[in-house]
C-alpha cells in the first residue's frame, strides 16, 4: 500500500486488516527491541527487506544504539526527515535463521 502513494490518486480500499502472524510478531519485536542486529538479520533474511527507512528523530534519539545494527546497513540517502540505509549484511554478521510462532507441536 505504501506504494500507492506515489501515484497520488485516492485508493478505493487503502485498509487492510489482515497481518499474518508471523508479521504481527516482527512488529512487536520491532517496537520493543530494535535496534538489535537480530531484527535487522530478520528483516533482510526472513522478510526479504532491501531497505531500511528511519526517521530522523528516532535516529538522533537512539544513535548511540543503532550503532550496533551499522555493521549490516550501507547508507543510501539522508535528509532533514529520513536516513534511508540498504540492508547488506554478509552471511557471517547474519546467518540463515528460521522462526517459529506458537507452541510448534
Amino acid at each position: 500500500m505504501f506504494a500507492q502513494i506515489d501515484h497520488g490518486r485516492p485508493l478505493v480500499n487503502g485498509y487492510a486488516s489482515y497481518f499474518p502472524p508471523i508479521h504481527r510478531e516482527l512488529m512487536f519485536a520491532m517496537g520493543q527491541a530494535f535496534p538489535r542486529p537480530i531484527l535487522a538479520c530478520a528483516l533482510h533474511r526472513i522478510f526479504g527487506a532491501e531497505l531500511l527507512i528511519v526517521d530522523q528523530p528516532w535516529l538522533a534519539a537512539h544513535g548511540a544504539a543503532f550503532e550496533a545494527v551499522m555493521p549490516l546497513l550501507t547508507p543510501a540517502y539522508a535528509d532533514a526527515q529520513v536516513a534511508i540505509f540498504r540492508l547488506t549484511p554478509t552471511p557471517q554478521l547474519c546467518p540463515p535463521m528460521r522462526v517459529e510462532l506458537g507452541g510448534g507441536r
